[in-house]
């Protein structure tokens, strides 16, 4: 196992949580501003538009000889 192999198993629980804590920002936004929310279909669509994202995310990595992380300085 390489080095960056395990960074990333160490961050492993991390990154989990932190994604929880993104469905929960987004439930609890929808649940204030939509008192008639439905939240088994408002989980089902955050997470649609989450995976998109990711899908996209791992197309431009795929396509990009260098990744530039979001919010780095040049």
């Amino acid at each position: 196992m390489s080095a960056q192999d395990k960074e990333i198993a160490q961050l492993h629980d991390d990154m989990v949580e932190d994604l929880y804590a993104l469905v929960n920002k987004y439930m609890k936004i929808i649940s204030l501003d939509v008192p008639e929310n439905d939240e088994k279909e408002a989980l089902k669509k955050i997470t649609v538009i989450m995976r998109d994202a990711l899908h996209n995310v791992e197309e431009v990595a795929n396509n990009m000889p260098d990744i530039k992380i979001i919010g780095e300085d040049d």
